[in-house]
This record gives C-alpha cells, structure tokens and sequence, in this order.
C-alpha cells in the first residue's frame, strides 16, 4: 500500500466503529419504540383522532415546511 497501510487500516476501522456504534443506537432505539408500543397495546390505548376545533394538529404538508402548528 506504498507505506500508507496504516493510515487506510485505521481509516477503514474508524469507519467500521462508526457504523456498529450506529447500528448499535439504532437497534436500541426500535427496541424502546417496539416496548412503547407493547405497553400501548396492553392497556388498550388507541390513536386520537383530529378534531374540527384542534388548532395543534399538523397538516399534511407541515412536518416538510417545518411547520408544527397552524398560524392563521
């Protein structure tokens, strides 16, 4: 590797390490929703549904726009 060995090896390890470690909060993260979820379905909870006088619920188009809340 014309005396650049090292630095491609630790390269690639550095990356590899990145990437478990990403893996790894990704797994604990689905894990945690997928318990929320089971503690949900237990206790029988269901989604809320909008409703006409809701002034906080988003819009179809608001989570891109980075709109959170109707401003009229």
């Amino acid at each position: 590797m014309g005396g650049y060995g090292a630095y491609i090896w630790s390269a690639y390890g550095v990356a590899a390490a990145v990437m478990l470690g990403l893996l790894a909060l990704s797994l604990r993260a689905a894990r945690k929703r997928w318990d929320e979820l089971a503690i949900l379905e237990a206790t029988g909870r269901t989604r809320r549904h909008r409703t006409p006088g809701n002034t906080h619920a988003m819009e179809p188009g608001d989570r891109e726009t980075g709109n959170d809340a109707k401003t009229s």
